[in-house]
């Protein structure tokens, strides 16, 4: 979906991180049969202020009610919810003080929404990423020993900087019906366990919305 063709069709909105994320929550939902939810990218981590600024100027803002923010931990959690509290706050939304939390709260006109946010990879993890939750999610398969190590003899003779990433495209490389596939496109194509505890949280916060 191009930015400058966003048009708010469901008062039910996901704003998410990536293109990735993107696909992922749409497969989600339609996993969990969660019906009248718009996805939303919004961009890279430092993209979701501005991007807010535009979004909350669209014809039908004023028709949202609820509204879950998702984004990866990245490096800290802290600093992760900070940032989404920045942005939130620079625009007058309501802030939950936690991740998988919702709060509720009057906009300057009026409006009431609530407003939710989600850290990947689940609830309680200090840093982490989409790529961390599509793992947990087949941690149990029978190819992760072979994923893991192939990583740990390739980080002896690399240092592999995005293991995270790494780890997710080796596990996708060595299934052939997911070979070449990002995230998003393997969600699409059933790669991801959507029964697995690790998206428990997840869909709780999406069937509250």
């Amino acid at each position: 979906m191009e930015r400058e063709r966003l048009q708010i069709k469901y008062n039910k909105q996901i704003l998410v991180e990536g293109r990735d994320a993107y696909y992922f929550f749409i497969q989600a939902l339609e996993a969990y049969k969660i019906d009248n939810v718009q996805v939303v990218d919004f961009g890279g981590i430092k993209d979701l202020t501005a991007f807010i600024g535009t979004w909350k100027k669209l014809e039908h803002f004023h028709t949202i009610r609820s509204l879950l923010i998702v984004r990866d931990a990245e490096q800290s959690a802290v600093n992760a919810m900070r940032s989404i509290g920045g942005a939130l706050r620079e625009h007058h939304f309501p802030c939950p003080e936690d991740s998988y939390r919702f709060c509720s709260g009057d906009m300057p006109s009026g409006q009431k929404i609530r407003v939710g946010i989600i850290l990947l990879p689940h609830m309680g993890a200090s840093h982490g990423t989409l790529e961390d939750l599509c793992i947990e999610t087949v941690v149990d398969d029978e190819y992760m020993d072979a994923v893991n190590g192939f990583l740990d003899t390739a980080s002896q003779i690399e240092k592999l900087s995005h293991e995270h990433k790494s780890r997710v495209h080796a596990y996708l490389s060595v299934k052939n019906k997911y070979v070449g596939m990002k995230i998003g496109e393997a969600a699409k194509a059933g790669a991801w366990d959507w029964d697995s505890k690790a998206m428990k949280d997840i869909c709780r916060m999406m069937e509250a919305l």
